[in-house]
């Protein structure tokens, strides 16, 4: 037990230092695009690509943007990969579970790999993409499912945050590793994160000025958003009921 006090101060090190370095590169790199281009310029469709080509040709260099935007096409290929192929797996193991239907947790028998589970997320993925099109255009649509994402992604941070500063009232056991600054600093720290995730949640709600259509734009991100979490909690409260059944 001596190693974890010094191995909690190592992980602390190093979530502090990755943080830094993460904020200190998204604002350089944020900075950069606003000295390249005017903020009316810039989206999140191409204004990285917008931003490298207009430096490239203040800065005499018109030759780097090929190799740059191979480098852009890399990067959007290996995170798109990254990304399907790893969340494709949390369908596969939750047909394991029997929370989705038990074809989810099939194996292929030459590749290995949970083809049913991918197929089938795969497929979700390009309907929710045709949906976000329907009466937009190519921009509005990439606005709404960057949006219908980030909702998605931070719900589960507002449980997060408010857990942490819940469970400040309770004991700690002897093996955990207290904040530094004690409750204080980690009430404190806990309702930074839970007003910033919510201020996230509610600003992406609402559609750049460019947008046509702003309330059918809002109509399709808080729409997407209710339906995905209704479609996890219909199919969470049936594996519930199909558990009791068999139990």
């Amino acid at each position: 037990m001596r190693g974890v006090p010094f191995r909690g101060r190592s992980s602390l090190r190093a979530l502090l230092f990755a943080g830094a370095v993460m904020t200190l590169s998204y604002m350089a790199g944020t900075v950069a695009m606003l000295v390249a281009l005017p903020s009316s310029s810039i989206s999140g469709v191409q204004g990285f690509a917008r931003a490298i080509e207009s430096l490239s040709a203040a800065l005499q260099l018109r030759w780097l943007v090929v190799p740059v935007m191979g480098l852009i096409v890399l990067n959007s290929v290996g995170g798109a990969a990254a990304f399907l192929s790893s969340t494709s797996r949390l369908p596969f193991v939750a047909g394991m579970d029997r929370y989705l239907p038990s074809a989810f947790g099939r194996i292929h028998r030459r590749w290995r790999t949970p083809w049913v589970a991918i197929g089938v997320y795969g497929l979700a993925g390009m309907l929710c993409a045709l949906l976000s099109q329907a009466g937009s255009t190519v921009r509005s649509a990439y606005d709404v499912m960057v949006s219908m994402s980030i909702l998605t992604y931070f719900i589960p941070f507002l449980f997060l945050f408010a857990s942490m500063i819940r469970l400040q009232c309770r004991a700690i056991p002897a093996s955990a590793i207290r904040i530094p600054g004690g409750r204080p600093a980690a009430v404190v720290l806990a309702s930074i994160g839970l007003l910033t995730t919510l201020l996230t949640i509610v600003l992406s709600i609402v559609p750049p000025d460019e947008e046509p259509h702003k309330l059918l734009a809002m109509a399709k991100v808080i729409g997407s958003t209710l339906f995905l979490v209704g479609a996890g909690v219909v199919v969470y409260l049936a594996s519930a009921q199909r558990r009791k059944q068999t139990a």
